[in-house]
């Protein structure tokens, strides 16, 4: 109890009658009746997820449905990742996506891992080809006019793939013991000479994980978990994930552009438009969807 932040907080906060504590929070649970009574006369100010949402300071969430196989939906997102690099590139913005693979199990994560790495050692220009042509999403459209318009073949496509994520460029962050090394890694995914591209993971990073250039989720497991038409507990923490995925990487083209908010909110045309949007992919499941929209509801 001594040893506790909040009691060293406190102590340090009474040795002068003149300090002054101010807290901020983003989850303050006010159906929780301790901290109501603690924190509810002392309240300053209330900003919500939603207004900050609202006002364009994350990124818009989007998320798309695959009626096919998890490593389509893999693929589509590889895809979308890579369409955003070069999105960037040509606006003269050295950014790098990162794709979340997320797993139910630890055991899951690990063979999917190394299907994943399997694929994209394999992957070729007709399945590429395959896949976009096949797709009905407008953003793989869009990457389909992009190729045209700037000449790259799928061929090309497919090597540039395979060395963006490549094994070395992976990084699963599943064990209880992983190293502070790796805890940093994952934590400096922004910095120029972090090269990974895509991580594996089960919940280990739920909570205190800021990641910016985070644009892509990946769900690969197909359970719903709602009872009582209650939201479940794995869609809770589901929406909590995309809700700290959906932090927006500031970028802007000039100096007439505010840094950290959306820009391109009535320019939905606009090539940037995917740089400043999350997606989450998931399978074509109505029912989970519902469930999904009511948890992202519930955190704002």
């Amino acid at each position: 109890e001594t040893a506790s932040w909040e009691t060293t907080v406190d102590r340090i906060f009474r040795v002068n009658p003149q300090n002054v504590l101010l807290e901020f929070t983003a989850t303050m649970d006010f159906a929780d009746e301790n901290i109501a009574n603690k924190y509810l006369t002392k309240l300053a100010f209330d900003y919500p997820l939603k207004e900050f949402r609202k006002d364009g300071y994350s990124k818009e969430v989007s998320v798309l449905q695959i009626d096919s196989g998890i490593m389509d939906r893999a693929i589509y997102a590889v895809l979308l990742s890579q369409f955003r690099k070069k999105i960037f590139l040509k606006n003269g913005l050295q950014v790098k996506p990162v794709i979340l693979f997320k797993s139910k199990t630890i055991a899951e994560s690990e063979v999917f891992e190394s299907e994943f790495v399997s694929a994209i050692e394999k992957l070729e220009a007709k399945t590429l080809g395959k896949i976009i042509s096949k797709s009905t999403d407008p953003n793989i459209r869009n990457f389909e006019k992009f190729l045209d318009a700037t000449n790259e073949s799928f061929e090309n496509l497919a090597l540039e793939i395979k060395e963006d994520f490549s094994r070395q460029k992976l990084i699963s962050v599943n064990s209880k013991s992983d190293s502070d090394e790796k805890q940093i890694v994952v934590n400096t995914l922004e910095r120029r000479d972090n090269l990974f591209r895509a991580i594996f993971a089960v919940d280990k990073l739920n909570e205190g994980w800021d990641v910016l250039n985070l644009f892509d989720i990946v769900r690969l497991y197909d359970t719903r978990d709602a009872k009582n038409n209650k939201v479940g507990k794995t869609t809770m923490s589901e929406a909590q994930l995309i809700g700290r995925g959906a932090r927006y990487f500031p970028f802007r083209l000039d100096d007439t552009q505010e840094l950290f908010q959306r820009k391109y909110d009535f320019d939905v045309s606009h090539d940037l438009r995917i740089c400043e949007t999350l997606i989450y992919h998931c399978t074509y499941n109505p029912k989970y969807l519902q469930e999904l929209n009511s948890a992202l509801q519930e955190i704002g």
